[in-house]
């Protein structure tokens, strides 16, 4: 395992809920991005955008190289399949990882989410399977999740998923020191992604 190695990957709801936050959704990813750029440990970074489907924006790119998300890439439509991208997220990171080498394995992972957490398309796993998902991954292997919501009735979101309440932050909202429990990562360390092979659907809006 590499100790300063992290993997972030960034889950943007781009359903038609989030169309009145477009704009807070790009500062936030963007804003996210410069933080983890300030880190001088190595950090990949993976986006998924999804709304009925997942789509891979971003796989795996070195913070110092990942671009900002432009409103070409972002426009919200559709319904949101939460709890069906999250699972998938959770399956193929949970093989990319199981198939590297010790030296590459991280030895920080982050799931981060940006949503309203209206899940209105999901057909493939149920909220109490996805909730178990969470808990496991962040009780059995150490992984961070991290919720960045557009209003605080969204936060309530954090609750449904199993997220740690202190791991829920809404856009904008400055972001928590490092005095955190274990098992969440302030969002000013550096966190990456690295795993999505071929699960997603690449086409670009």
């Amino acid at each position: 395992m590499n100790p300063k190695l992290t993997e972030i990957v960034y889950l943007l709801d781009c359903s038609q809920a989030m169309r009145p936050h477009t704009a807070r959704a790009l500062l936030g990813f963007n804003r996210f991005l410069r933080e983890q750029r300030e880190s001088a440990d190595p950090t990949r970074v993976s986006l998924v955008l999804f709304n009925e489907q997942a789509r891979l924006h971003l796989n795996r790119v070195p913070t110092g190289q990942t671009p900002p998300l432009a409103l070409r890439h972002y426009r919200p439509h559709g319904r949101c399949a939460l709890h069906d991208t999250l699972n998938l997220t959770i399956n193929s990171l949970e093989r990319k990882l199981s198939s590297l080498s010790g030296k590459e394995q991280p030895a920080h992972v982050l799931i981060a989410l940006c949503s309203t957490g209206e899940d209105t398309a999901s057909r493939r796993i149920t909220l109490p399977a996805i909730q178990q998902k969470v808990y496991h991954q962040r009780t059995q292997r150490n992984w961070d999740f991290l919720l960045l919501a557009p209003d605080r009735t969204s936060l309530l979101t954090a609750n449904r998923l199993g997220i740690d309440h202190d791991s829920a932050l809404t856009l904008g909202e400055p972001r928590p020191t490092q005095s955190r429990r274990r098992n969440s990562i302030s969002p000013e360390r550096h966190f990456p992604p690295r795993p999505f092979p071929h699960h997603f659907d690449r086409n670009q809006s």
